[in-house]
């Protein structure tokens, strides 16, 4: 249009300047719109994660490789990729680019089309085109060490002895019945013999029993805060550290949600154990109506079968209850609160009754906020200032 207008103002003025400028944008414009014919279609992207630890904070990159399948006359080659809520984009200086996110919450994110866009060296025409291949990223939650923990120092420090007494692995008595001719002597139940009058045996059920389930609430009535530095962000970084801190010490341990659409994971060492559970660690989330108090009811599954109870949740003061009613069977419990208030900004409140009553009873408690780490709080200073 504007070669059409110079050339019109020429023959208008009988300005030979005129045409030439007219000439010359009737020709820019006839080449932009060949090179963009062209352009459709002539490049293959190849796209890659690299490898390494994806940690919450951490970067991820990705490597995008352009082969081309058509040769063009110059141009320029401009990406745009999102993954969650990131958005990146930069131009191409050849034919290999790397494209880096830094700050990604923990979760499982999806990797976006990826955005090409093709413009000629005129900047007069552009082709977009994109590229999906249906890729997740899953970015797992960073876990720190424990060098001490809280739940081995608090029932002492409130004077309430805690038994040592474990139950083995294997098997248990099932039900007991009336001896069968041939059958070992081994197998008989002498109580149930001498008060019966004749010979009984036991039939034997394999009952593993895992020594610590920690049980993560997954109530979102109890959860605060932005996505990657929320109070449930806390509470799975807690809950793992428990985990690994007594995998590490030789126990074997279930991390358990309070939602029944999470499936139970078991670790008992710091290798492939651990893998998965950090990927479930990952990817859980606060499900609406999973009450902390569904598992510590139930009875079946791994709670019924564990001599010890951590349970981590933002709603302290629905889960002493039941775990008053554990110890009242003989069980250990112990409860990490997390202080969801102090996620978006509001002080703690350093009067709970529920946690008072808890540590009363002689349950070790500790409390995650945002004003101190993990470490710190699952060492056991709060426990203590608790008792006092």
């Amino acid at each position: 249009m504007l070669g059409a207008i110079a050339l019109a103002a020429s023959w208008a003025f009988g300005s030979t300047p005129s045409m030439v400028v007219g000439v010359g944008l009737v020709l820019a414009g006839v080449f932009a719109r060949l090179w963009a014919r062209r352009a459709k279609g002539s490049i293959d992207i190849e796209r890659r994660l690299l490898p390494g630890d994806r940690l919450e904070g951490g970067d991820v990159r990705i490597v995008v490789r352009v082969r081309r399948t058509r040769q063009l006359v110059g141009g320029t080659i401009a990406l745009r990729q999102r993954l969650g809520s990131i958005d990146e984009g930069l131009r191409m200086h050849g034919l290999q680019a790397e494209i880096a996110f830094t700050g990604l919450p923990r979760g499982r994110h999806r990797l976006g089309p990826l955005e090409v866009t093709l413009s000629d060296p005129l900047g007069l025409e552009r082709v977009e085109d994109r590229f999906d291949d249906g890729l997740s990223v899953l970015i797992r939650p960073r876990i720190p060490t424990l060098r001490s923990l809280f739940s081995s120092l608090g029932a002492r420090e409130s004077g309430a002895a805690r038994s040592t007494f474990r139950r083995p692995s294997g098997f248990e008595i099932h039900a007991i019945r009336d001896y069968a001719p041939g059958e070992p002597l081994r197998g008989v139940h002498w109580p149930s013999t001498a008060r019966r009058g004749r010979l009984m045996v036991k039939e034997l059920d394999d009952a593993p029993r895992d020594d610590l389930v920690v049980v993560l609430d997954q109530d979102p009535d109890g959860c605060a805060g932005p996505a990657g530095n929320s109070s449930f962000d806390a509470a799975v970084r807690a809950a793992g550290a428990l985990a690994l801190a007594h995998a590490l010490w030789g126990r074997r341990v279930v991390i358990v949600g309070s939602s029944p659409s999470f499936d139970a994971v078991r670790v008992s060492s710091a290798g492939h154990d651990w893998d998965v559970a950090l990927d479930a660690l990952a990817s859980v989330m606060p499900v609406v109506g999973a009450r902390v108090v569904g598992p510590l009811r139930a009875s079946a599954g791994p709670l019924a079968h564990a001599r010890e109870i951590i349970v981590v949740t933002g709603l302290p003061e629905l889960a002493v209850e039941p775990l008053l009613d554990l110890t009242s069977r003989g069980r250990s419990a112990a409860l990490v609160a997390v202080a969801a208030q102090t996620f978006v900004g509001r002080p703690r409140e350093r009067s709970q009754p529920a946690l008072l009553r808890a540590v009363a009873q002689g349950i070790p408690v500790a409390v995650v906020s945002a004003e101190s780490t993990i470490e710190e709080a699952l060492a056991g200073g709060l426990t203590r200032s608790l008792s006092a």
